[in-house]
């Protein structure tokens, strides 16, 4: 249940509430003290709902979201942070990364937090990776049919992820310059 449905249900006692103190009424010619402190606590704790605040969303790593769902597909929160799990064939299923990212950083407090509470992906920095040696710089390039190549004479080249660049060869790392965001 999420805060929207709580405040629904508490707000639809209130009107059940009300709509016994309008059926008193009906017989009465005055409504219980009971149906009132009822209605109104009601009414005073749908205050106190919308007023609370829910837990902000924690940002982790691209690697890390994909197990976490991974994880709740097939896995409890504990086995999610020692990294890995067993399915039903005995297979195990394990994230390097993630077990690295944990152990390096401490990481559990905040892997627990973006389980229960949601995350947003951290955007990951980009990188062009410039080749020294020339006047006006040389580029490492994507061309528009997916091949890489190197623009001479250029201001800048394509933009890439550390492990892109990691993944095309990594001794570009060493080359890798900070893309600079538009603000």
């Amino acid at each position: 249940m999420n805060k929207q449905e709580l405040i629904e249900m508490v707000k639809n006692a209130e009107v059940a509430a009300q709509e016994g103190i309008n059926l008193i009424l009906r017989y009465k010619d005055e409504d219980s003290d009971y149906q009132r402190g009822q209605r109104n606590a009601y009414r005073e704790v749908a205050t106190w709902i919308e007023e609370f605040d829910e837990q902000p969303k924690v940002p982790v790593p691209q690697f890390v979201a994909k197990w976490i769902e991974q994880c709740k597909e097939k896995a409890t929160l504990a086995d999610c942070l020692d990294g890995y799990y067993e399915i039903s064939n005995g297979e195990v299923v394990s994230s390097e990364d993630f077990q690295n990212w944990v152990v390096d950083n401490e990481n559990d407090e905040l892997t627990a937090k973006a389980w229960m509470f949601g995350y947003e992906v951290e955007k990951e920095p980009l990188y062009q990776i410039q080749f020294p040696g020339t006047s006006w710089g040389a580029y490492l390039t994507k061309a528009d049919n997916g091949d890489l190549v190197i623009f001479q004479n250029t201001t800048s080249g394509s933009a890439f992820t550390e492990s892109e660049i990691k993944a095309i060869d990594e001794r570009y790392w060493t080359f890798a310059v900070p893309v600079e965001e538009d603000k």
